[in-house]
């Protein structure tokens, strides 16, 4: 008995196995919805929507469901500024 009780304490000590740590791409890809996706014309139109209506740069990506730096890149590439905020 005294033996079945050592033998599960020592079970509770041991660590568990981790599990493999994701990789900043796979994080970020599981929080975006459309991360690696296409632009669309309507992804085009809410972006200049957002832009105008003068939405800060970290709404208008999870609006969208893409990072920061992709609507960035995104709204240089459509030619899209917003003033003296220049995305």
């Amino acid at each position: 008995m005294l033996l079945q009780s050592a033998g599960s304490a020592l079970r509770k000590l041991r660590p568990r196995p981790r599990e493999p740590e994701m990789s900043m791409t796979e994080d970020i890809a599981t929080r975006r919805k459309n991360n690696c996706k296409a632009w669309t014309s309507d992804d085009d139109e809410r972006l200049r929507q957002l832009v105008v209506s003068n939405s800060s740069l970290s709404n208008i990506a999870d609006d969208l469901g893409r990072t920061v730096s992709a609507v960035r890149a995104h709204a240089h590439a459509l030619r899209i500024a917003s003033g003296t905020r220049g995305l």
